[in-house]
């Protein structure tokens, strides 16, 4: 009796499994324990309703500490400044080290110089 057989399929090999390491996040403490608490929920949304816009004109979203908090910064209004998205994850990418880029010290950013062009009159003061 003659047999058919299954033709032959194409099955690249699979990578073998990596093991991940720990995510930075994962590694560091809650939020509440950073400062992020229900007392901070409830700054920032003052803060923002106060402040609605960022330097850009856009609509604001975070209440970005100028200071942060790891470094010894407040939550204090005169710590805080309004930014929209773009805006806060330009700042994080290039001063604080985020999406994988090498911290800078607190030197001036193009936030920082946007923010040193505007009338005294406009500059939060607190």
């Amino acid at each position: 009796m003659l047999m058919v057989c299954k033709p032959p399929s194409f099955a690249p090999q699979r990578a073998p499994a990596k093991r991940f390491e720990i995510s930075g996040d994962a590694k560091r403490p809650s939020s509440s324990k950073r400062g992020y608490d229900r007392k901070w929920r409830l700054i920032r949304a003052a803060f923002l309703k106060a402040h609605p816009f960022c330097d850009c004109g856009a609509r604001a979203v975070e209440a970005d500490h100028q200071i942060p908090l790891r470094q010894g910064g407040t939550h204090a209004w005169s710590n805080l400044r309004p930014l929209c998205k773009p805006c806060h994850s330009r700042k994080t990418a290039t001063r604080d080290g985020g999406f994988g880029n090498p911290k800078k010290s607190l030197g001036a950013t193009s936030v920082d110089r946007a923010l040193s062009q505007l009338p005294v009159s406009t500059k939060l003061i607190f």
